[in-house]
């Protein structure tokens, strides 16, 4: 998942406050949009269409603000390098999701095939291993509990 930034500063901003309710709407969704689809600010023509609720005729009052430059075939989000991160950052950090995901799931089966190996057949601690107490028998627990009283009273002797 990924998330596109609105920079307090932005509340203060001239060119942003300035803007018409739609293309602030256009603004924000083309902010949005960009780093969801990972264009790092960059805009293209047909790209406009794409984008839910805007009006791709306020360009030209993004572009008036300065929020917007027109780079060729495309619109360039002026300020998107400071402000959102970068698609090459965003691919890493999915990646590096990705293979924490794999490392936890790796740990998950090394874990329960451990557990499964140190039962006997009838799903049992085999002797000399130290259960947790979840998975002692009501007999176990009984046993530890009566040593545990016998070793207290030795103490105080």
């Amino acid at each position: 998942m990924t998330d596109a930034r609105f920079p307090e500063r932005w509340l203060n901003d001239r060119r942003v406050l300035r803007l018409s309710d739609p293309s602030f709407r256009l603004f924000v969704i083309s902010l949005t949009w960009s780093v969801a689809n990972r264009t790092d600010g960059v805009l293209y023509d047909d790209d406009l269409a794409l984008m839910v609720n805007v009006d791709p005729a306020r360009a030209v009052e993004m572009i008036k603000a300065g929020l917007w430059r027109r780079d060729a075939d495309r619109y360039v989000i002026v300020e998107f390098d400071g402000t959102q991160t970068p698609a090459t950052q965003l691919d890493g950090l999915a990646q590096r999701r990705r293979s924490d995901r794999g490392r936890s799931r790796r740990y998950r089966e090394r874990k329960a095939l451990s557990r499964e190996k140190s039962r006997d057949d009838k799903g049992q601690a085999r002797p000399g291993r130290n259960p947790r107490p979840e998975e002692r028998t009501y007999e176990e627990q009984e046993q530890r509990a009566r040593e545990r009283e016998t070793d207290d009273r030795d103490d105080r002797s």
